[in-house]
């Protein structure tokens, strides 16, 4: 079953790195522009937010292998519809579908909760969590080889035969979960969510391109805020909301989530900054490899994220999620500082971009274990589900400023080639900042002993 989960999440992540490597080729393919070609990003960074919380508590609700062959079944048939499309606007509605597949990882956990003993969800966790970062690392790579030999329809048609392939182990392997939250689905909060979340994330993830005081920009965002705002209102007087606001407020879930908004940001930095440094000319800071020798680079951070894993299992299992958490936010820190300097050679940037990932890998287990071991066991797959939107937001966060920050290089064109070590040493400090951020958030959380005390879930004291 463990294995099935994990290359659920594989699957999912990829999702969102594929088509990287092909978007300069889309405008020609498609005939559109280069701005309109970034939407089949965007489209799937916007889906995959508003499906997270909504799928999440339909999991709770409904059963969680049902929910996840859902969302494996609109990944299937938004790759399809990529693969066949005649055009960009069936392109979009394939990418969009695809974002649905983004649940796959916190509903998994979930899973895992309600089917494996506390002692052996450690290291299962850590190996879902790796997942992310393995799929997210294959992105590049794997599409530029399957481009190559098979075309960029080959691409999406490899990502359904991989779908198809997930949905029937699925099937196969993974047991269906008696746990149920009862009540009716929020159809309002969730309609009143989606617009709020699209409002919100178009000015994150298009301010750069339509420039940060223009009028939709602001209005955008405006509407979201208000939105958002309407909408925790109407779900705080809800018997049976959505997204239960009362419990994410308790201090601990509260500030695993405000954790992993920062943790969001430093992880996408990492990416971006390592591939910043690989690919750019020798004339500016970069190591001048070309995007599918920087694929195969990137795999490297992806396979100690995996390597990592039981370390983090351990980890959790004698110390706890905070104290993990603490520590991993620790070890981010540090690397990031470490990074600055290190920068000179192509081993350089890709053994400090490695030491990154040992951080993220205890990061990522932590965070979902505090979630499990402070909400009721109904509830995991939404909490779990909300705190992967949050860590979204973060990315999108993190690729809105590294793209201010180098636009703003260029345009001062300190040089050449690209932004200066100067620029990307302050893209570094953000992220090791950001990453500071999680550890204090960490600190925050009640300690284990204390969770043990008031927790009524004997889960608790396991994962906490």
């Amino acid at each position: 079953m463990v294995p099935v989960l994990v290359l659920g999440g594989i699957v999912s992540a990829l999702q969102s790195t594929l088509v990287v490597p092909l978007l300069p080729e889309f405008p020609g393919l498609l005939d559109v522009s280069s701005d309109d070609a970034a939407w089949l990003v965007t489209i799937t960074l916007i889906s995959a937010a508003v499906s997270m919380p909504i799928m999440g508590r339909m999991a709770d609700m409904y059963g969680r292998r049902r929910i996840l062959l859902v969302s494996i079944g609109a990944l299937v048939a938004g790759s399809l519809v990529c693969a066949v499309a005649p055009g960009f606007p069936m392109m979009m509605i394939g990418r969009g579908l695809q974002g649905c597949g983004a649940p796959l990882v916190a509903i998994g956990i979930s899973i895992l909760r309600d089917t494996l003993r506390p002692r052996q969800m450690a290291h299962a966790m850590a190996l879902m969590s790796a997942s992310i970062g393995i799929g997210s690392a294959l992105g590049p790579p794997v599409a530029g080889l399957l481009a190559h030999g098979l075309g960029w329809r080959g691409v999406f048609w490899s990502s359904t035969g991989c779908g198809i392939l997930l949905f029937v182990c699925v099937l196969a392997f993974v047991p269906a979960s008696p746990l149920r939250a009862r009540g009716r689905f929020d159809i309002g909060g969730a309609v009143l969510l989606s617009i709020a979340l699209v409002c919100v994330m178009l000015p994150i993830t298009k301010g750069a391109a339509w420039g940060w005081t223009s009028l939709v920009v602001v209005a955008l965002a405006v509407a979201g805020v208000v939105l958002l705002g309407g909408w925790a209102w109407f779900e705080l007087r809800l018997v049976e909301p959505m997204v239960d606001l009362r419990a994410a407020a308790q201090r601990t879930v509260a500030m695993v989530h405000l954790a992993g908004l920062f943790v969001g940001i430093a992880t996408l930095m990492n990416s971006l900054v390592t591939t910043q440094l690989l690919q750019l000319p020798h004339i500016g800071h970069g190591q001048g490899l070309s995007i599918l020798d920087t694929g195969i680079a990137m795999i490297f951070p992806g396979t100690v994220l995996v390597l990592a894993s039981p370390l983090a299992g351990m980890m959790l299992n004698r110390w706890g999620g905070r104290t993990s958490l603490l520590v991993g936010s620790g070890v981010l820190a540090a690397a990031y500082l470490a990074r600055i300097p290190l920068s000179g050679s192509v081993v350089q940037v890709v053994v400090s971009s490695c030491i990154v990932s040992v951080g993220l890998s205890i990061v990522f287990t932590a965070l979902p274990s505090l979630i499990l071991g402070s909400v009721p066991a109904n509830q995991t797959a939404a909490a779990n589900s909300l705190n992967a939107l949050v860590r979204t937001v973060g990315s999108a966060v993190a690729s809105t400023s590294v793209a201010v920050v180098l636009g703003a290089s260029e345009r001062l064109g300190t040089v050449a080639g690209g932004p200066d070590a100067r620029t990307l040493g302050w893209v570094l400090l953000f992220a090791a900042a950001a990453a500071l951020a999680a550890m204090v958030s960490a600190a925050l959380i009640p300690s284990r002993r204390r969770a043990a005390r008031v927790g009524k879930d004997p889960i608790v004291a396991t994962l906490c």
